[in-house]
């Protein structure tokens, strides 16, 4: 397999999941707003854009999905997780998900400020790719902050005991 110049983000072997199954998991358990998604997308594309060589493999894509959407959903939302749910979330350490969190903004100049034109830009060139209709809660309205009713952070994506079912905190994938 091609191998990326991001070591920090390898992983000692490919992440089972396909990269949207592995959003998925993301969207479930992480309690972030959908247009999340779309900004951690942007910032790989800002991140392929500063480093061109630079690719997505099956033994990067799980770190750099996880840090991109986080990262967004610190900038994007009112409410978000620590890092140590995030890291339960992407089966990594606390550790691993600070460095990468902070390389990740390093990378990007800490350039994670996104445009309404440029949001809704971007979420038509995916739309077109995928040829389908974009999700409602998709649009640019998440960009305005809208105040909805939303579950507390601790309970979304939770079982009972508060932990993430089917998946080992600190596992490497």
């Amino acid at each position: 397999g091609r191998k990326s110049e991001l070591a920090e983000f390898e992983a000692g072997k490919a992440c089972p999941l396909t990269a949207s199954a592995y959003l998925k998991r993301i969207m479930k358990y992480g309690g972030c707003s959908p247009c999340c998604v779309v900004v951690g997308l942007m910032y790989l594309q800002r991140l392929k854009q500063r480093m061109p060589t630079v690719c997505l493999t099956s033994g990067n894509m799980q770190r750099l999905l996880l840090t991109s959407v986080m990262v967004a959903a610190k900038f994007l939302d009112d409410l978000y997780y620590s890092n140590k749910h995030w890291a339960r979330i992407g089966g990594l350490n606390l550790q691993e998900v600070n460095t990468l969190e902070l390389k990740l903004l390093f990378l990007l100049s800490f350039s994670v400020g996104v445009s309404r034109d440029e949001y809704q830009e971007y979420l038509q060139g995916l739309v077109g790719a995928a040829n389908i209709a974009p999700p409602p809660r998709a649009l640019a309205a998440d960009l305005e902050m809208e105040v909805e009713a939303i579950a507390p952070p601790v309970q979304r994506g939770q079982d009972a005991n508060g932990s993430i079912p089917g998946w080992q905190p600190g596992a490497r994938m």
